[in-house]
């Protein structure tokens, strides 16, 4: 890929954003990039393997799958570039990937090595100033994110449930999981959560089936 090209896609993600022009051209002829394209329904990474290097979505759209601890429901969602996948994983007591990743649509990726990005931290200010910067967002929108209230009432419960097991707060979700395991988790009945989502259904919030919660439109729970 021509340098031009590099440049703008870099300057697409937050990492080298503000990073100057002069910089830019010197990190282009100094780096050594990888880039790697996958067909619609292929797996990028696969939950547990080990993050060895930072990847870059620079198009397409990729589908997020998520498994609970004990593996009794997951989550999937879509995600489209430009995105960084998990840079949180490359460090740190677990280095390895939460969630599985799939190409929804065809997808092109960069890819950079921990060696390169270590030397990009060492030597760019700017860039290591939007590493942390993007770490330490990540980690306080999770903190937030746990610390909201789930609310008095069961659909409260509910969409509080759905909104800390999703990668973003907006967006389509399906939830593959039984009512029985969803009633476990938040201490309530299968016949009370049962009602609760038939309700929700019949007012074109979710759509349900066997052993699925089909969510069309994350925000517009939250917004209720």
């Amino acid at each position: 890929m021509p340098s031009f090209q590099i440049i703008d896609k870099l300057l697409e993600t937050p990492v080298f954003q503000g990073i100057s022009k002069s910089d830019l051209h010197e990190i282009v002829g100094k780096t050594k990039f990888g880039f790697a394209k996958y067909e619609e329904g292929k797996t990028i990474v696969r939950a547990d393997s080990y993050c060895s290097e930072m990847l870059f979505l620079l198009s397409g759209t990729i589908e997020i799958i998520a498994d609970s601890a004990d593996h009794s429901y997951s989550v999937s969602e879509y995600c489209t570039a430009p995105l960084q996948i998990q840079p949180q994983r490359l460090f740190g007591l677990r280095q390895r990937y939460t969630s599985t990743y799939k190409a929804k649509t065809p997808c092109s990726l960069m890819i950079l090595s921990k060696a390169e990005v270590v030397r990009l931290y060492n030597n760019y200010e700017v860039f290591r100033i939007n590493l942390l910067n993007q770490l330490a967002s990540d980690y306080q929108k999770l903190i937030d994110r746990l610390w909201t209230s789930a609310g008095n009432t069961l659909r409260t419960r509910i969409i509080h449930f759905f909104l800390v097991h999703s990668y973003r707060p907006a967006g389509e979700k399906f939830f593959k999981i039984k009512m029985n395991t969803l009633a476990a988790e938040l201490n309530d009945s299968r016949l009370n959560i049962s009602i609760e989502l038939n309700n929700m259904q019949d007012e074109g919030l979710i759509k349900l089936s066997r052993g699925m919660i089909h969510i069309k439109a994350l925000e517009l729970l939250l917004s209720r």
